[in-house]
């Protein structure tokens, strides 16, 4: 049984269910984060745009310093977030962890701590990055940045619902299919949306090197958000309906949107077709340049705190 049979073979509404709450409780850790975030920027800003020597004098200076009574609880909640990212990678690793769950629901988290640890680690120091733990502060936020750049090589490897990677037959056959259904429809003109399907050849992107190929797959993101949008407006303009926000967002036409999503769905395919490969040597690439970053933050955290405990700080 293929990979996409077995996905097809999960009740719809089991799935759904499960999308949903998955969803909600990565929007609750979003907007808590947001909040945390917006609270200690509005309540601290006078405090943080304070020169070294001034900050002593104000009211929240035993507060706010890295050591002080919120300051220290910021660092030890960062430090958490932190820990807390390694669950993902020991889950990959213990074949009896990697049955809970959902693999693409746990770099969700994943990621979403590793977003947050270092805005709580910035409000903790105060943004004052110095000495030892200024070399800690600006290696984790390289583990941060190449984090966000591993999450977005990895949304370029097709999966199935269970996380296992799809073949190129699979893929080129969900391709053929939308193919056809483009084919067959009469809102917009074959000529219309070519540009959008529009890739460089095969071989052209077997030469590339890999910061190009990331480069070219982030602009032609970029770029097929708009043309899409362009598709929208020109498809509405046909059936005298109005373009949301310019074609940004979904209108009420059912048959538009249902050949936009297709058009969406063929110009993702055939994308990841062609960079498929790619992908997947810079994904194993990221994973040699992303873990020692993290190791080497947790070892430079832990000597900033037995250096802190040592010297009084706490």
């Amino acid at each position: 049984m293929s990979t996409l049979t077995t996905a097809a073979a999960i009740p719809q509404s089991r799935r759904s269910a499960a999308e949903v709450f998955h969803a909600l409780a990565l929007w609750v850790c979003a907007l808590g984060g947001m909040g945390l975030t917006l609270a200690l920027t509005v309540y601290g800003f006078g405090y943080y745009t304070l020169g070294q020597a001034q900050r002593v004098y104000s009211p929240k200076h035993i507060l706010l310093k890295p050591s002080g009574v919120l300051g220290i609880r910021l660092g030890f909640l960062g430090l958490a977030f932190f820990l807390l990212l390694f669950l993902y990678a020991i889950r990959k690793s213990m074949k009896s962890l990697s049955r809970i769950g959902n693999s693409r629901r746990w770099l969700n988290f994943h990621v979403i701590l590793g977003i947050m640890a270092p805005v709580v680690i910035t409000f903790h120091s105060s943004f004052k990055f110095r000495g030892l733990a200024g070399i800690a502060y600006w290696i984790m936020i390289a583990v941060a940045v190449s984090g966000v750049v591993g999450r977005y090589i990895y949304a370029q490897i097709p999966r199935s619902i269970g996380a296992a990677e799809l073949s190129k037959k699979e893929l080129r056959e969900q391709s053929e299919h939308l193919a056809d259904k483009l084919k067959s429809q009469e809102v917009l003109a074959p000529g219309d949306f070519a540009g959008l399907l529009r890739l460089p050849a095969a071989g052209q992107v077997e030469s590339m090197s890999a910061l190009t190929v990331l480069g070219y797959m982030m602009r032609y993101d970029v770029t097929r958000f708009w043309q899409i949008a362009g598709l929208r407006r020109k498809a509405l303009r046909s059936f005298r309906g109005r373009a949301s926000l310019w074609g940004m967002v979904r209108s009420h036409h059912a048959q538009v949107e249902s050949v936009i999503d297709c058009l969406k769905e063929e110009a993702f395919l055939e994308k990841k077709i062609l960079f498929l490969s790619k992908a997947q040597e810079m994904f194993q690439l990221w994973h040699v340049v992303h873990r020692p970053f993290s190791y080497s933050f947790v070892v430079l955290a832990g000597i900033h705190i037995v250096v802190a405990l040592l010297f009084g700080y706490f």
